[in-house]
């Protein structure tokens, strides 16, 4: 063995001293493994280090989902405030309203339903913009009213008037 080969005491065989790692504690020395072999014995398959961007991206994605999933069970009124700023700050819409705003709505109402007239229970409500903000409503409190969440999501991006001719048709 001369200084250009070492020999590798994983797989015993002779190589090149550049298919070696260079040592962190002895300054100058090699590692008694060769990278091939280092590989092999280190390898983890839930390391980020041999997985594909996309699985990285994907594993984050799922894990990220999960998280809010579960925060959204826990704290539902701060997400449905959150996803509604998030929905006003896309359209650029104007107003806000405080919640203490909104509870005394939901009082004013008798905690039903602005469409339906059912009562409400604080899971099913839902705040309603009479003027869709993608029709160039309000985030005031003047346009919001309390509503179940069938007549919520059968209301869609229909205004108040179209949305009531539509169900009397109906």
């Amino acid at each position: 063995m001369n200084k250009i080969t070492k020999k590798c005491t994983g797989c015993g065989e002779t190589k090149m001293r550049s298919e070696f790692h260079f040592s962190n504690s002895k300054r100058g020395w090699l590692k008694p493994h060769c990278k091939v072999c280092r590989i092999k014995d280190n390898f983890n398959p839930l390391s980020n280090r041999y997985t594909s961007l996309e699985e990285r991206r994907e594993k984050y994605l799922f894990y990220r989902r999960a998280w809010y999933l579960k925060q959204a069970k826990i704290f539902p009124e701060i997400f449905r405030r959150y996803n509604l700023e998030r929905r006003r700050r896309i359209v650029n819409a104007k107003g806000d309203f405080s919640l203490e705003g909104w509870a005394q709505k939901l009082a004013y109402y008798g905690s039903r339903c602005f469409y339906c007239k059912n009562f409400l229970q604080n899971c099913e409500i839902t705040k309603d913009h009479r003027i869709p903000l993608s029709r160039g409503g309000t985030n005031w409190l003047s346009n919001l009213v309390p509503a179940c969440l069938a007549c919520n999501d059968s209301k869609g991006t229909k205004t108040y008037h179209e949305y009531v001719k539509n169900r009397v048709a109906v």
